[in-house]
């Protein structure tokens, strides 16, 4: 096994593990909080 065959290896990992946790997690209550704080990104005035 090369350094690479590790590297690679442990990174699907990680993204395999994000990829669950994005599974589980229901993002639209949390989406709907953060948005009354932030300006959507097609505001061109910037803060």
């Amino acid at each position: 096994m090369s350094f690479s065959d590790y590297y690679v290896t442990h990174r699907t990992r990680k993204g395999n593990f994000l990829m669950q946790i994005d599974e589980l997690i229901d993002w639209a209550p949390i989406e709907a909080t953060i948005i009354q704080h932030y300006s959507p990104a097609s505001d061109v005035t910037g803060r």
